[in-house]
């Protein structure tokens, strides 16, 4: 799906994001929710505050609070994981809840803010998340994907 400049480096996170809800649906463990959190302090967590900094105020108020309210969701399921142990059942759950909120927000949320006149205020900052996220060693294959969707365009 060809998505607009300043939302590609979203689309690129989400990748890593649905790799990760399908482990945690069929292969549950302790291994997968340590590998989940070390995710979440790499790049999930700053994709969540990035989305709700830049792509909250380009959305319709209805899709923003769901965004928002499944983030917190999501976020409250990543702190229990730290301290406690979750069940199998739980982990697959949280791999459900990661899997459906991406799906929707490509699906649903990202086409509603393609049609925002305003989206190309936000595309200098876009890019320079982009270039951050490039240049700071926890996203190796985050150049050759960027090198690729451009190359595509």
């Amino acid at each position: 799906m060809k998505r607009h400049p300043v939302l590609q480096p979203f689309s690129r996170d989400h990748y890593s994001g649905l790799v990760a809800a399908t482990h945690l649906k069929e292969h549950p463990g302790h291994d997968t929710i340590s590998a989940l959190i070390r995710l979440w302090d790499d790049e999930m967590q700053d994709h969540f505050l990035e989305e709700e900094r830049l792509l909250a105020p380009l959305a319709p108020a209805d899709m923003a609070h769901r965004m928002l309210e499944e983030h917190e969701e999501i976020r409250s399921w990543i702190n229990q994981a730290r301290t406690a142990d979750l069940q199998d059942v739980e982990m697959v759950q949280l791999g459900t809840l990661i899997h459906n909120h991406i799906r929707w927000e490509e699906r649903v949320m990202f086409p509603e803010i393609e049609r925002n006149t305003r989206i190309s205020d936000i595309e200098a900052e876009s890019e320079a998340m982009e270039l951050r996220r490039q240049g700071d060693g926890n996203h190796p294959r985050r150049a050759e994907l960027v090198n690729r969707r451009k190359k595509d365009s």
